[in-house]
């Protein structure tokens, strides 16, 4: 295995290397005494890859010629380089871990989870951020087949942290425009509209990949709307929020909300109603 990693290393090109490090993240898999951690784990993980990849479009490492030198001239090449292999070693680190840890461990506890375990949300998640990478690098399949487990959760954690320090380290060596990252975010989450797998990218992207949790926080507001108000007095009545009429809408028909409707101050005598948010439907409570 060992020799695996030193020709993922080894004397290739920039672009190569790049491939060949997205390619390892592939074959980290997540022992079943993670329990319930296991979704999040994974997640951050690809959370990782996905903007790992995404560094490398931006700066089309995979086309652009300077890149594909075995030894290239430019300096600042070299650096990156040498990051990536820091990337690389960070693997090897880990693969070494979990032999280790299987050489004295039984057969039960090394049982490792499979992508079926993940639940529902996490799995569309997983499967959006494999399809996306698969198209920002090109696998070689170097060490196709040479999965290996990680059984410690905080080393796992201490793995992707760094990882995550070395991907900001090559964003600072080679960064690309602002405009080009925020393009390359929003694919990421163009189609995803469900309110649910968006807080959860928001929140696994938290401290790995500040761009993509903004993002999906924003889109969260985007597709649910907000409706507030700041101070209420009086007698009258109040309703904040959107009203749906059961019985106007068949189970197949979905309403996503975007409207914004905030009020600062409402001061209200009896009878009056008002109603801060949107109606749809028939004859309802205001009526």
């Amino acid at each position: 295995m060992t020799e695996i990693f030193g020709t993922v290393a080894g004397a290739i090109s920039i672009a190569a290397l790049f491939n060949n490090c997205v390619d390892c993240f592939n074959y980290v898999q997540i022992a079943r005494h993670f329990g319930e951690d296991f979704s999040p784990y994974q997640l951050r993980l690809d959370v990782a890859k996905c903007r790992l990849a995404r560094w490398g479009a931006s700066i089309d490492i995979n086309n652009d010629r300077r890149f594909s030198f075995v030894e290239p001239a430019d300096p600042t090449i070299v650096l990156a380089q040498g990051i990536l292999k820091e990337i690389v070693a960070r693997f090897e680190a880990a693969y070494n871990v979990s032999r280790r840890y299987e050489a004295r461990t039984k057969e039960q506890g090394m049982r490792i989870f499979t992508e079926a375990d993940l639940s529902p949300v996490s799995q569309r998640l997983h499967t959006r951020f494999d399809l996306l990478t698969r198209q920002r690098y090109k696998s070689l399949g170097l060490i196709k087949k040479t999965g290996w487990a990680l059984y410690d959760k905080s080393y796992m954690g201490r793995m992707i942290d760094d990882i995550i320090a070395s991907i900001e380290d090559l964003e600072k060596v080679f960064p690309s425009t602002p405009q080009i990252t925020r393009q390359l975010v929003d694919m990421e989450i163009e189609e995803v509209n469900d309110e649910q797998e968006l807080e959860l990218i928001h929140n696994v992207a938290e401290g790995l990949d500040p761009v993509l949790s903004g993002a999906s926080k924003n889109k969260i507001v985007e597709i649910a709307g907000k409706n507030s108000a700041g101070k209420i007095t009086g007698s009258g009545k109040v309703n904040i929020g959107n009203s749906f009429i059961a019985g106007s809408f068949s189970n197949s028909h979905e309403i996503r909300v975007s409207t914004v409707n905030h009020v600062d101050e409402v001061n209200t005598t009896e009878p009056s109603r008002v109603n801060i948010g949107n109606t749809w439907g028939g004859k309802g409570f205001w009526d």
